[in-house]
């Protein structure tokens, strides 16, 4: 209090100061209530806010009040008052709040002189205030509060009317905050509006999706997630540069085991032919069988190139999945046909065929218990999932006990083990996908499989958001109920294993869910499928040691960036398929005119029937039934997918107009080895004309190959 003695003048018409010797008080209890004063923020809330009607700051407490005792309490001061706390409990304008500490705290001046002080505490508040809100800092220009002088004086006229130029400034601040909330409230509920109507949308087309969106807002509100923030989503510089790591680790690894494995043989003497039948009939579409194509190379001997390839533990010709296969398609042949001229050529068309049925089919994949199939994958809304070790062993044991009456381990085992070898193939084929740089369907391996088996990392690693934990197990049952959601389960118990083996159940909160029950029910319930996988994704060789490892490369990407580098997207839409068209047309050779006129003509009349009948077609037809774009697609590329990103345009389709080998009337024709939908130069009559051969044509196409 140096500075303060009875010869100062005083603010506000009240002495501010008195002689050191009249404060009889203990200054290191005083010191220490002073430093607690700051962090006092109902002292000075009414003194910081611009009142806009009348006794608006009227919320200001004294420090020594009862009101704040829970404050001094928190800040341990409340000692410090002992029993001389005051009488005002109630919140006071800053006016009001200033006469009470000079009236218990101050001094006053007598015709025999200084009044000594009644509280020393009130006393060092209001000096406090007067220095803090005092005319000689930047409070408001420099004019200090208006509680601080006597009302009406000059000082006081001054205070109040740069009060009220703050409050005008105020009220056009607000005002304009105000407009802007206005806009923002119309944008938002626009946005609303709009996907409430996508929402509508999406619940007509696919309400297994609009479950799956419903799901996932619900568990983010209930488990306290926010949405991960877009402006943290991979830039097109990014996934360039993850995309050009991925391709030189790629090239690398296939030139390495092109170079030793045979000693400079060709690799074609090498390459295991996978050779696989179609039915085909011109009524009827049939795709081959993979489970039959599995079960024969199965039961085949595994001294077998294809069966050391996909089934055995160990791999000992690494170029038979790293490297291009040579698929080849039987087909039926009729009295007085050669097989070679109904045999597809596989220039890659043939291959990619192969892969799209394997994905389309996984869900039926099962190893035979005797007579009774068991199956080894089940279905999510989010794709294709194996299933776990207990239904399994649960199957096994039961068809064991079904059909022989015993359900010995042994026998068990044995059939496990089987059911090992068909997931070291889906394993194995799906490592071939991606060396062969062949887009790997999103359904056949789900991003919290893709993020375990390709990158090792699981929903136990703190680096695994939350947000994309949650969108990644969206569509996987837990529990009984389908329409279970993985908020429902806060507050449950779930009996999980520690590190040692120890056997403990926990109460289920935000902070475990993700880490031990997504982990244990997800993840640790499929280690008989999860680990034969690996097993094909990561191939060992004679000697135990790991042959590739993609988990090398991709632990450092992002999830995003592998999953675009090397799976599909998750569904089609008409205007990404649109998107991929490059049309070819035809001025007409020697059916037309050599009249460059006529030639112009025939071109103008493609290009018009392509913008307004062949296009139109595609966004109608996508838009009333989806499949129908999965078809297109496969008859075009083989795959009936499209990946995410294609930087090489390598799933361009071109839609070829052809005067000399498509004939008025003929049905539009596809090579999947090139990409290719050709249509007659001649056109069709009507846009109903065209769709009913459009359609026809798909489906006699698909998942049927032939020389022509």
């Amino acid at each position: 209090y140096d500075g303060y003695s009875s010869e100062e003048s005083y603010i506000g018409g009240a002495p501010v100061g008195a002689n050191k010797n009249d404060i009889n008080q203990n200054l290191a209890d005083v010191e220490k209530f002073m430093t607690a004063i700051e962090s006092c923020y109902p002292l000075t809330l009414g003194f910081d806010i611009v009142p806009y009607y009348k006794e608006a700051d009227k919320c200001c407490f004294c420090p020594c009040g009862g009101g704040l005792k829970k404050w001094r309490e928190s800040v341990g001061v409340d000692s410090l008052i002992g029993d001389r706390d005051c009488d005002l409990k109630k919140a006071n304008t800053p006016m009001s709040l200033m006469g009470h500490l000079r009236d218990i705290g101050g001094v006053k001046k007598e015709k025999k002189g200084f009044t000594p002080m009644g509280c020393e505490f009130h006393y060092a508040i209001r000096v406090y205030l007067e220095t803090l809100y005092s005319m000689n800092g930047d409070y408001r220009g420099g004019v200090g509060h208006k509680a601080l002088y006597q009302m009406n004086d000059d000082n006081y006229r001054r205070a109040v009317a740069a009060e009220l130029t703050l409050l005008k400034k105020e009220i056009q601040a607000g005002k304009k905050v105000i407009a802007e909330q206005e806009t923002e409230n119309w944008r938002l509920k626009s946005e609303r509006e709009k996907l409430e109507e996508d929402m509508a949308k999406i619940k007509k087309i696919n309400e297994h999706f609009y479950d799956k969106i419903s799901s996932l807002e619900k568990d983010r509100e209930k488990l306290k997630i926010e949405k991960k923030n877009p402006t943290s989503c991979l830039t097109d510089e990014q996934l360039q540069r993850y995309s050009k790591s991925w391709q030189r680790y790629r090239d690398v690894t296939k030139k390495c085991y092109t170079k030793f494995s045979k000693q400079g043989k060709d690799t074609k003497d090498v390459t295991p032919k996978l050779k696989l039948t179609v039915e085909m009939c011109m009524t009827k579409t049939r795709v081959f069988d993979v489970q039959k194509f599995l079960d024969e190379e199965y039961c085949r001997s595994k001294n077998t190139n294809i069966w050391k390839a996909f089934f055995a533990s160990q791999l000992k010709n690494p170029e038979h999945i790293l490297l291009d296969w040579n698929v080849v398609f039987e087909n039926n042949v009729t009295e007085g046909q050669d097989a070679k001229d109904t045999t597809a050529v596989d220039d890659g068309g043939p291959s990619r065929q192969f892969l799209s049925e394997c994905w389309k089919q996984l869900l039926a994949l099962h190893i035979l218990v005797g007579k009774k199939p068991v199956k080894l994958f089940e279905k999510s809304r989010s794709g294709v999932i194996p299933v776990t070790d207990d239904f399994l062993c649960h199957k096994v044991k039961i068809s064991l006990s079904k059909q022989s009456g015993c359900d010995d381990s042994s026998e068990i085992d044995q059939f496990i083990e089987n059911a090992k070898c068909y997931y070291r193939a889906v394993g194995r084929i799906i490592l071939h996908s991606i060396m062969v740089s062949t887009t790997v369907s999103s359904s056949a391996l789900v991003p919290l499989f893709q993020n375990f088996l390709l990158r090792n990392c699981s929903p136990r690693d703190p680096e695994y958001d939350k947000d994309d934990i949650l969108q990644h197990i969206t569509g996987i049952v837990f529990g009984d109920n389908p329409k279970k959601a993985l908020s429902d389960l806060l507050k449950s118990t779930h009996e999980t294993e520690d590190e040692e083996g120890n056997r403990e159940e926990i109460i289920l909160d935000e902070n475990n869910i993700f880490s031990v029950f997504v982990y244990d029910a997800c993840i640790d319930s499929r280690k008989i499928a999860l680990s034969a996988m690996l097993d094909g994704l990561a191939p060992r060789d004679e000697k135990g040691e790991v042959i590739i490892d993609l988990r090398d490369i991709f632990w450092m990407m992002p999830h995003d960036a592998m999953e675009r580098i090397l799976f599909s997207r998750q569904s089609l839409t008409a205007e990404e398929v649109i998107g991929c068209l490059v049309p070819q047309f035809d001025q007409g050779g020697s059916e037309a005119d050599a009249d460059s006129v006529d030639r112009l003509e025939c071109v103008q009349r493609q290009k018009d029937f392509y913008s307004n009948i062949f296009v139109p077609f595609l966004r109608t037809k996508g838009e009333s039934d989806p499949s129908f774009l999965s078809k297109f697609v496969e008859c075009c590329t083989g795959l009936n997918y499209l990946p995410y990103d294609d930087e090489n345009q390598s799933h361009t389709i071109s839609v070829e107009f052809n005067y000399e080998e498509s004939l008025p009337g003929y049905l539009p024709m596809f090579h999947t080895c090139v990409n290719l939908i050709k249509l007659p130069g001649y056109l069709y009559g009507s846009p109903e004309e065209f769709a009913v051969i459009m359609e026809k044509s798909i489906d006699l196409s698909v998942g049927t190959f032939g020389i022509q």
